[in-house]
């Protein structure tokens, strides 16, 4: 899809579903409408869209189209550094947030540790899914920032096959993510 200005938009199922508690339990599939942001010059659901934090420009845009070419209805956000991310998050509205974010390890501002603490337990981001990708294979990297509340450390592939690979190994999780997060509607 495109919207007026030629900026291609993804869109994520319009329907939730719930489970409705009572004498006679049932499920209730309900037509949910999204709002969208513009960020960037992208258009963004405002009910469910991840984000991808990492100072190199060439490693976000792989992700991105990655995640993009192995999951079309998911909408992505990149940002630059952690900063930008804190930045953004504190304006966000608490419905708009993210449902996940994919921090990069290493960066110069805010490593991905220091992005999962100030958004872990305890605070208003502490419901978004976080993972963590990275070029680090030091075990203590990694479980630092499970420790922290990274749901998975991803190293980071180099081709677009391995990429491909990567992302769908993240599917479970993301599922996980987003039917929780839409469960939240």
């Amino acid at each position: 899809d495109r919207d007026v200005t030629g900026v291609q938009t993804c869109a994520l199922p319009i329907f939730r579903v719930q489970l409705c508690r009572g004498i006679f339990p049932y499920w209730k599939i309900t037509k949910h409408v999204p709002t969208f942001t513009k960020h960037k010059g992208l258009l963004v659901q405002d009910f469910a869209y991840i984000t991808i934090v990492d100072d190199d420009p060439d490693d976000r845009e792989f992700l991105r189209a990655g995640m993009q070419r192995c999951f079309p209805g998911i909408t992505v956000m990149p940002f630059g550094n952690g900063s930008e991310l804190l930045t953004y998050l504190d304006k966000c509205n608490s419905k708009k947030l993210p449902v996940a974010m994919i921090l990069d390890y290493k960066m110069p501002d805010l490593t991905g540790a220091d992005v999962l603490r100030i958004t872990g337990n305890g605070t208003p981001y502490s419901s978004i899914g976080k993972v963590v990708w990275s070029t680090s294979r030091l075990r203590k990297e990694m479980e630092e920032c499970l420790a922290l509340g990274a749901l998975r450390w991803i190293i980071k592939p180099s081709t677009d096959d391995e990429l491909d690979l990567t992302i769908r190994s993240l599917a479970p999780t993301l599922f996980r993510i987003f039917t929780s997060a839409t469960a939240s509607f």
